[in-house]
């Protein structure tokens, strides 16, 4: 092969590489393990994604605006498989009286068993809980009862649902009423829990945090909003006022989402305006509730836009096993663009080395014939961190890593966090390259492989072969000529990747 002609092929395949290989340029790859699928309102109108939940068995529960999920019916709810393609054995379709398309704050869980707890909408504006079967189907055995107090007068708005491992379902909400408490639980039948007993002065809660021992932390908005900031609490198991919690509210922190970081401290997300600052988006607290004054207010919020007294800047964020904080919703970069994801370094500031336009939905100002400004409008509404140092995002944007994807998407995530899925202690070797027919390759004698598998410059699977010995050989004749991945994937879930040139 003459060496333009392969000067060719690794040009033409470098960047699509990029997105499949660690580097220390780059934070975030897609996934190329994942199946986009394409989430639809109606035929060639995009919708988009609210809501993810990942089961025990690793399926994903995706909740959203969309009627169709790659071309399949959906109402609001699908299932997919671990790769990304629609689980065909789920299936939901909403009644003429319901929808899980809800505005504003959409809810899902799941049970133990697989049975699945979506909020949707009624003809009477009263939030409706729903149990499916693990087959989509209604759970006739659930049913949701109000409590009696929230007669005509009273309103309960539904802002989220945190399964507990003993199958109570924890509800944060607005109540109005006379005891005007922001948190409820339900028995696994769907009755009201009466044995917790959450203070009964405590101010709507917009969003909570289930500990793994059982302590809940709240997180209350002032819809009266006076500059005081956002309210934190922390309740015992039983719903008493944990007295060990010492938060003391900052003047105009306005807090939205929290999550558990791995050392017990906490991050906090919303819009924080503090002095010399302007408005930044994260902070934290130490485990007893203290503002964390080592770690800064870090990354610059975007456009203000709020629903009520409740932050909008962060719709979502998600803490990496090394500290790192990873934040969706409307952000601003370091050179003062909007960008719809961001993370801090694990002290806080930011990293820069995350793309924070990797997700993009562009849209330009002005006429069609003499557009004056592009930006990014994408939005990101969930995100969680996975093991195996993936990143699973879900919002409205229509393009990753320069690859269409609308709706939903798996990021590999490199850096300190990487390290052990990349890189093995006895060395993989690979030979010779270029390869001409075969590729010989020799795996770590210390470590487990599992299959050896070669990826094309577009990310896609051409090759597969099970590991036998230590010593293999892989028979490349019937492949195009270029660059290709050669990936190992070993049986404690991690890979090791090694870049290869068929010639």
């Amino acid at each position: 092969m003459p060496n333009a002609t392969l000067f060719a092929w690794l040009a033409a395949g470098s960047l699509a590489l990029l997105s499949l290989l660690p580097s220390t340029s780059q934070a975030q790859q897609l996934d190329p393990t994942f199946h986009p699928p394409h989430f639809e309102l109606f035929a060639g109108q995009d919708g988009f994604v609210q809501r993810v939940l990942r089961q025990a068995d690793g399926r994903y529960l995706v909740m959203g605006a969309f009627q169709l999920v790659d071309g399949r019916a959906a109402s609001g709810l699908v299932r997919l498989l671990p790769n990304g393609s629609v689980d065909t054995t789920f299936v939901y379709r909403s009644g003429t009286t319901t929808s899980t398309n809800w505005p504003g704050y959409p809810a899902v869980a799941v049970q133990a068993d697989g049975k699945v707890l979506i909020k949707a909408a009624s003809s009477t504006y009263q939030p409706l809980i729903l149990r499916l079967l693990p087959s989509g189907q209604p759970d006739s055995t659930f049913r949701f009862v109000l409590p009696p107090r929230l007669g005509s007068s009273g309103r309960f708005s539904l802002y989220q649902m945190l399964m507990q491992p003993d199958g109570k379902l924890l509800l944060t909400g607005f109540v109005s009423d006379s005891v005007n408490t922001g948190l409820l639980r339900l028995m696994p039948s769907g009755r009201v829990d009466s044995t917790f007993t959450p203070p009964a002065t405590m101010p709507p809660a917009t969003s909570a945090l289930l500990e793994p021992n059982g302590r809940i932390v709240y997180v209350s908005a002032d819809f009266a909003y006076n500059g005081s900031g956002s309210r934190l609490g922390r309740l015992l198991p039983s719903g008493r006022a944990d007295s060990s919690f010492v938060f003391t509210p900052q003047a105009n922190a306005r807090i939205g989402s929290i999550a558990l970081c791995p050392d017990g401290s906490y991050a906090l997300g919303g819009a924080m305006i503090v002095p010399a600052v302007s408005t930044s988006t994260v902070a934290r607290l130490l485990p007893n509730g203290a503002w964390d004054t080592q770690f800064p207010f870090s990354l610059q919020g975007g456009a203000v836009a709020t629903l009520g007294d409740i932050p909008d800047f962060v719709s979502t964020l998600a803490v990496q096993p090394n500290g790192q904080i990873i934040v969706g919703g409307y952000l601003r970069s370091v050179t003062y663009a909007d960008a719809p994801i961001g993370r801090t370094l694990a002290q806080g500031g930011t990293d820069t080395s995350f793309d924070v336009d990797f997700i993009r939905l562009l849209r330009t100002v002005g006429p069609a014939s003499n557009p004056i400004l592009v930006y990014n409008a994408a939005r990101i509404n969930t995100l969680s961190v996975e093991s195996g140092n993936r990143l699973v995002v879900g919002g409205r944007f229509e393009q990753v890593g320069g690859v269409p994807h609308f709706g939903l998407a798996r990021l590999l995530l490199t850096g300190p966090l990487a390290t052990a899925s990349t890189q093995k202690s006895t060395p993989l070797e690979v030979w010779p390259v270029p390869a001409h027919g075969e590729l010989h390759v020799q795996l770590p004698a210390t470590q487990a492989a599992q299959q050896v598998e070669l990826l094309d410059a577009t990310g896609r699977r051409v090759l597969t072969q099970p590991v036998r010995t230590a010593a293999l050989t892989l028979h490349t004749t019937a492949l195009p000529t270029g660059l290709y991945v050669l990936r190992v994937r070993y049986t404690d879930g991690t890979a090791a990747t090694r870049r290869v040139v068929l010639d």
